[in-house]
């Protein structure tokens, strides 16, 4: 006999009795005995309505197959491109859901729901504590947040960055143009006769502690050479030394012009202004007696020798108008009454002429002086497109007294 948990595990119909032939040792004949079978379990049977047709499996390897048809004249392909291309123009043709235009009684009943809602809806009851809370917050809120107190070291520290920031700010709107150096005939004279001797150069320094002060005497040395050898120059030497210096200086002032033009008008103009602001603050600096900057890069520039930050000279900037005593000390300088004075001494005799003028004498140079605001406020119009600032017109005190008597 097999085991009741073995049995269970075997298939149904081993589970099952047999009928097989008895056999009597007694009788001749064969007799069997028949055994009647009788099922305990349930088998799912499919609903009557769908007898006949495709059952579920079949129904799914079906669609699988559809779906992977690659052949064009496949039925399920086509249809399945017909499905798509539906689904596409209906899309395409599917208007928008327009909003229904409320009415203004609509409108007024909708918003009278709103308000019977928000008052049937309870109120949330606060306690004492949050009342207190909520109370105390408010009132923070409301107050303003204490200034933190800075001592005297954070105040100088403060003000330091902030005067840095203000130099590098106008460092980078002044722009860097290129150096414009001015070459002589000696300074010809010095380069040629460097390049030509530029082993001998390198023969005095072989075999010694490049230093600085090997160098600087070597140099001293050639220097002295070179020097002795200009005074013995001839007359060809020298027009040839001016012609090579001539060249370098039209050479810079070419590429100099050529740096200018690479920016607009406005660009130099702001840089213009960046760089008169860096030398008033370059003189406040030395008056003050410190530093232009705490950074490094403008201490390194100190090394080297105070930077002037002269102005860029751009020649489509137009010309500023001048005055009627400026007009006057053109006149006097180019008369060449005050050659050999020094300017300050010429300045204060040309001062005092001014002074004793009369009025008519006077009206020569305020003619002038009108004459160069009315051609600075044309060209600036000209040049940038809108009117010339600090310049207004009908200012009948500055115009000459003919002018004024036309005017009036």
């Amino acid at each position: 006999m097999l085991a009741p948990t073995l049995l269970s595990r075997l298939p149904i119909r081993s589970r099952l009795p047999l009928s097989r032939p008895i056999q009597h040792h007694s009788q001749a004949a064969t007799s069997i005995v028949p055994c009647h079978l009788r099922r305990t379990y349930a088998t799912p049977g499919r609903p009557r309505n769908v007898v006949g047709e495709p059952s579920r499996p079949v129904k799914r390897s079906v669609k699988k197959a559809a779906a992977t048809a690659t052949s064009p004249d496949s039925p399920a392909k086509q249809a399945n491109e017909e499905r798509k291309a539906a689904a596409a123009t209906a899309k395409q043709t599917r208007q928008p859901r327009a909003n229904k235009e409320l009415t203004a009684e609509e409108k007024e009943a909708r918003a009278a729901r709103a308000r019977e809602a928000r008052a049937l809806r309870p109120k949330k009851v606060l306690t004492d504590a949050q009342k207190e809370a909520k109370a105390t917050k408010a009132t923070k809120a409301r107050q303003p947040r204490p200034k933190t107190k800075l001592t005297d070291a954070q105040k100088e520290s403060r003000a330091a960055k902030a005067l840095s920031a203000k130099h590098q700010a106008l460092k980078r709107a002044a722009l860097s143009p290129p150096t414009i150096t001015s070459s002589s005939a000696y300074n010809a004279f010095i380069s040629q006769n460097f390049k030509d001797n530029k082993e001998a150069f390198g023969s005095e320094l072989s075999g010694k502690a490049v230093d600085r002060a090997t160098v600087r005497a070597t140099m001293s040395k050639l220097m002295t050479t070179f020097a002795a050898a200009w005074k013995e120059r001839t007359a060809a030497e020298t027009e040839h030394y001016n012609h090579l210096g001539n060249e370098a200086n039209q050479a810079a002032l070419a590429e100099y012009k050529k740096w200018v033009e690479s920016h607009t008008i406005e660009e130099i103009k702001a840089a213009n202004i960046a760089r008169r602001q860096l030398r008033g603050l370059r003189r406040k600096n030395l008056k003050e007696g410190t530093s232009s900057s705490s950074s490094s890069s403008s201490m390194a520039e100190n090394k080297r020798g105070p930077k002037t930050w002269t102005s860029i000279v751009d020649e489509r900037q137009v010309k500023r108008p001048t005055t009627s005593f400026s007009q006057f000390v053109v006149n006097r300088h180019a008369s060449g009454d005050f050659k050999n004075i020094p300017t300050v001494d010429s300045m204060k005799l040309i001062s005092q002429e001014w002074r004793t003028l009369s009025a008519e004498e006077k009206d020569k140079y305020v003619s002038l002086s009108y004459e160069d605001r009315e051609r600075y406020k044309d060209e600036y119009s000209a040049v940038y497109g809108r009117e010339a600032p600090h310049v207004t017109a009908g200012h009948e005190s500055d115009a000459p007294a003919a002018v004024a008597a036309a005017a009036a």
